[in-house]
């Protein structure tokens, strides 16, 4: 068998390509033994260029120089805080903005070869087989906000500037016309990637007895770690000396590259002991009850999602320039006119060796990384009721390890912060003459700077380290009408809690998340997920009108026409918003780390009938926190939630027989039928003038549109 398909829709500067090449063989090699055979292969292509692409920055009052350093050409992501979040009017058709720098070009390749065998005996069905893939992604991505500048009301707050003050203290505005603001540029790099994946799995289905199956099963997989062409990757070597000479410090951590130095290729240790075994049970307990559970470990592809080159940890082959604004937070130093003085950051690719990107952010992958892995497990029971109907009762666990989530390794200790004012005090900076870019490159830094871990470098980030852990627990209920007379009805509902320690990127829902606050003590962290629903109820149905063929009625000639093949079905969601995370517009404990929290001093909530979208839960439950402190607001609270799901979908569907194997089918959809507005996520930043606000609509507005389909 053969099969293929091109498909290219293009989306105004973007243009999405998708190839598929397929070839299969099945055999029968005796009446007890059947195998499959499967070859296939994708292309994938994604080009896109920003909206406002080839703009010229100077027409800003950027200086020259940088016309021609900017990559991609085009207007700088600004934004204000205040002023309703970027100066930028929506990018049609992508949902970026005229400010956002999304250049993307690459192109995925994928070869697999998947091969299977069912050997058949009187009481067990064996199925074995293997696959292996070959994966080459090339990736050449900019973030939305490469280029980008931001000014929040710090500046112009007080009476003192680095404490958070009354929403009435400071005015983002007023920052952006001093052109006091912070800003950087990320260059990226271009990637051409390989991974190698191998699998080989073994499976019994045991009937036991006519009323007991027991599914038992193995599989083994192994990913091969990552490799680039040109060996564009990093890692971190924590004992490494950096070639720089400071009085006093003991000076330890470097960038270590691919294949030089001896160094392998690959960018980790290889994972080779990922063995998933499966076990699952039916058991037909009475002649219309049936028990079925099971449980296994299930293994998370290590290759990523998306082609942002910072995901991959490329420190040295891409470079992040950074406006210095201040060095104490108190005194501006640099201002929006010549935001960077003393030029853009030029990748070195590994020529430098321990002496990369000193002074600089870095983000590099782990040698010891470890591939994410998933317990599951599940219970349930289906039972036949009177009237044609089957009612199913469950319970899911889900237990998730070593996930993967940026790690900060560069936070101050903890003891630090009882210096107060003091980690801002500055000193003689030991660097000075040596580093030569960036806050480092100054005569005097902060004494933080000098008490973080890595105090030769400003962020360390491990990328996708595998530390992250999640639980999941849900219940299930459903109701199922079998098909009758014309009528299908299904209804389910949901109750479940998931926790996680964080709460990765989550494109297509607006959700209310937040990073973390320390990074010191990540169990702090832990609470319910951005993706936490306790209740979810859906209810279906399906009528098909009693006219047409196989039907009550079936009408002939120009009756038949009109009344014959009509359908009409809706589908009813309700479900939980999810939890507020809250965080502080200003960022007060100095920590060199994550953000801050405010202090949660009483009841968030609110009753129905005292919310509204500009007081949507209690603002006076939370309070600033001491300088220098952490907030002990939580990172999410269950009590004060987003809004929920509330809707319906309905269609009509007309299916007219045009000959003996033509038909034209007639869609009529309607989406959100009653138009119900659900509201983004409220404003959860404490100290911003919006704090507990809700400013967006997160659901379309009734949609309604008619489709002709002609089937074949």
């Amino acid at each position: 068998n053969f099969y293929g398909n091109i498909a290219s829709p293009t989306f105004g500067a973007q243009v999405f390509k998708r190839r598929n090449f397929g070839l299969d063989y099945n055999v029968t090699f005796n009446p007890t033994l059947v195998g499959s055979f499967l070859f296939s292969f994708t292309r994938l292509e994604n080009n896109r260029r920003p909206f406002s692409n080839g703009f010229d920055v100077t027409s800003l009052g950027f200086p020259a120089a940088l016309k021609s350093q900017f990559i991609p050409e085009s207007f700088p992501s600004i934004t204000v805080a205040g002023m309703g979040g970027a100066f930028s009017i929506t990018n049609s058709g992508t949902g970026n903005l005229i400010g956002g720098n999304d250049l993307i070009s690459f192109g995925d390749n994928t070869a697999s070869w998947v091969g299977s065998l069912t050997k058949t005996l009187s009481r067990h069905t064996l199925k074995f087989g293997g696959e292996t893939r070959l994966l080459r992604p090339n990736y050449w991505q900019f973030s939305d906000t490469a280029i980008n500048f931001g000014f929040a009301q710090n500046f112009t707050q007080g009476p003192n500037p680095t404490a958070a003050g009354a929403a009435s203290t400071g005015v983002g505005f007023a920052s952006f016309v001093l052109g006091i603001g912070s800003g950087s540029y990320a260059r990226a790099a271009s990637m051409a990637m390989q991974v190698k994946y191998y699998g080989a799995y073994l499976q019994d289905d045991w009937k036991l007895t006519n009323k007991l199956t027991l599914n038992l099963g193995v599989r083994y997989e192994y990913e091969s770690p990552r490799t680039e062409r040109y060996n564009q990757l990093t890692n971190f070597d924590r004992n490494a000396t950096p070639p720089l000479t400071a009085a006093g410090l003991n000076l330890k951590g470097a960038l270590s590259f691919v294949g030089v130095n001896g160094n392998p290729r690959e960018q980790w240790n290889p994972d080779r002991n990922n063995f998933a075994p499966r076990i699952g049970f039916a058991w037909n307990v009475a002649p219309k009850t049936v028990v079925r559970g099971g449980g296994g470990l299930f293994y998370a592809a290590m290759t990523g999602v998306g082609g942002a080159s910072g995901s991959f940890g490329v420190s040295g082959f891409e470079a992040t320039t950074a406006m210095v604004t201040s060095l104490n937070g108190v005194t501006p130093l640099n201002f929006l006119d010549n935001p960077y003085p003393t030029g853009i950051v030029q990748a070195t690719g590994s020529k430098l060796g321990a002496a990369t990107l000193l002074g600089q952010n870095i983000r590099f992958t782990d040698r010891n990384i470890r591939q994410s892995y998933s317990a599951q497990w599940n219970l349930n029971v289906q039972r036949e009721l009177p009237g044609g109907l089957l009612f199913e009762l469950g319970y899911a666990g889900n237990r998730g390890l070593k996930l993967q989530q940026d790690l900060e390794l560069n936070q101050l200790p903890d003891s630090a912060l009882a210096l107060g004012d003091g980690l801002r005090t500055l000193v003689a900076n030991p660097f000075a003459g040596q580093i030569t870019t960036g806050t480092l490159a100054a005569a005097t830094v902060t004494r933080a700077q000098m008490l973080r871990p890595y105090p030769q470098f400003l962020s360390v980030v491990s990328v996708n380290a595998a530390f992250a852990s999640s639980n999941y627990h849900g219940m299930v209920a459903s109701v199922q009408r079998r098909f009758s007379k014309g009528l299908t009805v299904n209804g389910s509902y949901t109750f479940s809690k998931l926790m996680d320690v964080a709460t990765g990127g989550f494109a297509g829902e607006l959700l209310s998340n937040a990073g973390f606050q320390n990074w010191n003590n990540l169990r702090a962290d832990r609470s319910l997920s951005a993706l936490d629903a306790p209740h979810r109820i859906v209810i279906n149905g399906l009528y098909s009108l009693p006219f047409g063929d196989g039907r009550k009625f079936n009408p002939k000639g120009i009756a038949g026409t009109i009344v014959n093949g009509w359908e009409a079905a809706a589908i009813y969601t309700y479900q939980s918003g999810g939890p507020l995370a809250f965080s502080s517009a200003t960022n007060t404990n100095f920590s060199q780390g994550g953000g801050q929290r405010p202090n949660l001093i009483g009841d968030p909530t609110l009753a129905d009938a005292e919310r509204s979208l500009t007081r949507w839960f209690n603002t006076a439950a939370f309070a600033a926190p001491v300088a220098y402190t952490f907030g002990s607001a939580p990172r999410s609270l269950g009590s004060v939630r987003s809004d929920g799901i509330k809707g319906i979908d309905f269609s009509v569907v007309k299916n007219t027989k045009v000959y003996e194997s033509v038909a034209l089918q007639f869609r009529a959809e309607f989406f959100n039928l009653t138009n119900t507005a659900r509201f983004a996520p409220p404003n959860t930043a404490f100290g911003s003038a919006a704090f507990g606000q809700v400013s967006t609509q997160s659901n379309q507005p009734r949609v309604v549109q008619f489709a002709l389909k002609l089937i074949y």
